[in-house]
């Protein structure tokens, strides 16, 4: 009996997908479960036959909104948290607080403006800037031209920025 393309893909990149889930969640469970989530979700699309050709592709942007849904999770569960400020505590440390809940917001927005684009620009995206892959390399990878790359490149950037102008005046 041949080997499933997701058994092949757990072996050949299940050690990569969890060294990037715990570079991007710092946090070895965290990593370890989203790289459960990330596999047992291609296992899924596979028995109900909606596995794409690319499972890589397809586990490649898994990853990413693993690593995204964890930390929505984690920014939500702390939007509550009182920061205890006492006399001994810094002036500083409260104008750090704010600025790490401003730098936290600001990501959010970013991977939600990153989730309102087409599939496929967001996989160029996480591509590019999740695995370091250059242009040549994604097209590859995604079966598409190299101007193609770059056009959705250009897509996923601009809506970016133009999502984010008010946030970061």
């Amino acid at each position: 009996m041949s080997e499933s393309p997701v058994a092949r893909l757990f072996k050949s990149q299940g050690k990569r997908v969890r060294s990037f889930l715990r570079r991007r969640l710092r946090n070895d469970d965290d990593a370890q479960d989203a790289t459960q989530n990330v596999f047992l979700g291609l296992v899924r699309r596979e028995q109900a036959g909606a596995l794409e050709e690319d499972a890589r592709a397809y586990m490649v942007k898994a990853a990413y909104n693993a690593a995204t849904d964890v930390q929505r999770s984690r920014a939500t569960h702390h939007a509550d948290d009182h920061f205890a400020l006492d006399e001994n505590t810094p002036a500083g440390s409260k104008v750090e607080a704010s600025e790490i809940l401003y730098w936290r917001e600001g990501l959010r927005r970013v991977v939600d403006a990153l989730n309102e684009l087409p599939d496929l620009t967001q996989q160029v995206f996480a591509l590019y800037y999740l695995e370091g892959l250059p242009h040549a390399g994604i097209a590859r990878r995604l079966h598409i031209s190299i101007r193609s790359v770059e056009r959705h490149m250009a897509k996923a950037l601009a809506h970016s920025q133009e999502r984010l102008k008010d946030y970061l005046r």
